[in-house]
C-alpha cells in the first residue's frame, strides 16, 4: 500500500508541475498574439510571414538537434523516434494524441485536444495561430534529413475539432517542398480552406481505434521542472528577436508598437532595441 500511496502522490505532485507548465505557454502564446494584433495592423500580412519564418526555421533547429541522436538517418527510424517522444507521460498528459504507422514510413496523429490550439481559438486569432504552428512543417522535414514530409488535412485553426497530421516519408526534399508549399503548411491556408467545424464522426475511420498511448506512463518530474524554470527566468523573452527582425524590415517604428507590452513584462525599451544583445531562443523546447 505505501507503493501505492508513494506513486500516486508522485503522480499528483506531476499534474501539479504539469498544470503550472500548461499556465506558463499560455501566457507566452498570449504575450505572441498580443504583440502580433498591433504590428499586423500597422505592417499588414508581411509580419505574419515573418513570424511565420522564424517558426520554421526555430522547427528545423529543433528537428535537426533531434535528428542528431538518431542511430540512423532512415526516414522510419526518424518516425518511431518521434513517435517515442510524443508517447512520453508528459505529451501524452498536455496532447490527447492517438496514432497510427499504417507503414514503418508514414506517422498519422489525430490530436483530439492540445492546449495550443485552444489558446488560439480562445483569443480569436487563427491566422496567427497558423503562423506558430509553421513550426511543426520545419521539424518534421529537418528531423527526416529532407527525406519526411508533413501534411496536415484537418487543423484546429482552419475550424475543425481537431488536427490531423500526416508525417511521410518522401523520395526527394523537392518532392517534400512540393507537398508542403505554403498555400498548404502556412497561415495563408486559411484563407482558402473550408472552416466548418468538423465533427468527431468525420475523423478519418482508422482514427476512431487509434490507442493513445503514452496514459499509462509516468510523468518526468524532471522535465516538468525544466520547463517550468525555462518559462519563469526567459517567459516572453524569445520575441525579443521576432521584433529585431520586424524592426529591422519595417524600420524602428515597430519597436514603438511593442515596447510597452515588453516593458510590462520586465523587458525595458533599452533591452529591446540594443541590436547586439543576445536574444534566448530556448522557450520554444517546453513542454
Amino acid at each position: 500500500m505505501s507503493d501505492i500511496r508513494q506513486d500516486r502522490d508522485r503522480e499528483l505532485g506531476c499534474w501539479q508541475l504539469h498544470r503550472r507548465v500548461v499556465e506558463l505557454e499560455d501566457r507566452v502564446l498570449a504575450f505572441y498574439v498580443r504583440i502580433m494584433r498591433p504590428l499586423r495592423q500597422r505592417y499588414g500580412d508581411e509580419v505574419l510571414d515573418i513570424a511565420e519564418g522564424l517558426r520554421l526555421a526555430d522547427g528545423r533547429e529543433a528537428g535537426l538537434a533531434r535528428r542528431a541522436l538518431l542511430p540512423d538517418g532512415h526516414p522510419a527510424t526518424a518516425l518511431r523516434a518521434y513517435l517515442d517522444d510524443l508517447a512520453s507521460g508528459n505529451w501524452s498528459r498536455k496532447l490527447a494524441c492517438v496514432f497510427c504507422m499504417p507503414t514503418p514510413e508514414r506517422l498519422e496523429l489525430v490530436a483530439l485536444h492540445c492546449p495550443v490550439g485552444e489558446a488560439f481559438r480562445r483569443m480569436g486569432e487563427p491566422e496567427i495561430g497558423l503562423s506558430w504552428c509553421a513550426f511543426d512543417f520545419g521539424f518534421t522535414p529537418a528531423l527526416g534529413g529532407g527525406r519526411l514530409a508533413l501534411l496536415e488535412p484537418q487543423h484546429y485553426h482552419l475550424g475543425h475539432g481537431y488536427c490531423f497530421q500526416i508525417h511521410q516519408a518522401v523520395d526527394d526534399p523537392l518532392q517534400g517542398h512540393l507537398l508542403m508549399a505554403p498555400e498548404r503548411s502556412g497561415w495563408r491556408r486559411y484563407a482558402c480552406a473550408a472552416k466548418e467545424e468538423s465533427p468527431l464522426g468525420d475523423l478519418p475511420s482508422r482514427a476512431r481505434f487509434f490507442p493513445n498511448v503514452g496514459v499509462d506512463r509516468p510523468m518526468d518530474r524532471t522535465a516538468l521542472e525544466a520547463s517550468i524554470a525555462t518559462l519563469t527566468r526567459c517567459g516572453v523573452g524569445g520575441f525579443v528577436r521576432l521584433v529585431r527582425l520586424l524592426a529591422g524590415r519595417f524600420g524602428e517604428a515597430a519597436f514603438d508598437e511593442v515596447e510597452t507590452s515588453f516593458a510590462e513584462e520586465g523587458i525595458p525599451p533599452a533591452v529591446l532595441r540594443q541590436a547586439s544583445a543576445p536574444a534566448w531562443r530556448g522557450w520554444y523546447w517546453c513542454g
